[in-house]
């Protein structure tokens, strides 16, 4: 089981339903409802449901589960300039991104896309270990040309809700996020490292991303990393 925490006002209206009748139908999807606080809700979701660790998959189950919407949810797929280019990297070999246009965002759904990111490292990426992903904003990407490569851990960047430079060696240490993930990729002293072509980091996988990418409530475009080791079977 994971338990998900959402705003309950939000979930109801996106989901047109009173609250009433979401603990009955959220019941018959295999998940539980408690209330905590006065608009918030704390949601346990089966282990084989993780399609429902956002509102937006909670909607499409519910959709199905009431003949509102039936069969797959479709997606416009448009062509797009940017590159993703993926070099030799060891530790952490496989890389693939995506791009995401006109996107709306609010503290709230920032709130619940680091949960739906999270809940994803902690469950399908076994705490980081098998699958990384990584969220920017498009916009603060100054090349159309992304690189997947590895570094030496003496590079230097600003890591995510930091104002100054830091060597990865230095992020490792004095950050929370180095200190529980920095030994996953490591290798030989190098990084993997996300890079704009002029070598501005975006990200190092699985660590922490920069701050130069940081989404916030103005962000309208992203780019989605996804970096994983060779043995990514979810039962192994």
């Amino acid at each position: 089981m994971v338990n998900i925490i959402l705003k309950e006002s939000r979930l109801l209206n996106l989901l047109g339903l009173e609250e009433k009748d979401l603990n009955d139908v959220l019941f018959n999807l295999k998940s539980e409802v408690e209330k905590r606080g006065e608009d918030e809700l704390e949601i346990e979701i089966n282990s084989d449901r993780l399609d429902m660790l956002s509102p937006e998959g909670i909607k499409r189950a519910v959709d199905g589960i009431l003949g509102r919407k039936l069969g797959e949810a479709k997606y416009e797929v448009v062509p797009t300039d940017y590159q993703l280019i993926i070099e030799d990297v060891e530790s952490r070999p496989y890389a693939l991104g995506a791009i995401i246009y006109d996107v709306k965002l609010d503290d709230d759904r920032i709130r619940e896309i680091i949960q739906f990111q999270e809940k994803l490292h902690c469950t399908i990426g076994r705490k980081r270990k098998k699958v990384a992903i990584g969220i920017h904003d498009l916009d603060k990407i100054d090349s159309k040309v992304i690189k997947y490569t590895k570094v030496p851990l003496d590079y230097k960047f600003v890591p995510l809700n930091a104002n100054k430079e830091m060597t990865i060696s230095e992020v490792l240490t004095s950050t929370e996020q180095g200190k529980l993930y920095g030994s996953i990729s490591i290798k030989d002293s190098y990084s993997p490292v996300i890079m704009q072509d002029d070598g501005q980091v975006l990200s190092i996988p699985p660590i922490i991303n920069s701050n130069k990418t940081r989404v916030d409530s103005s962000t309208r475009n992203l780019f989605i990393s996804y970096c994983r080791s060779t043995n990514v079977g979810y039962f192994s």
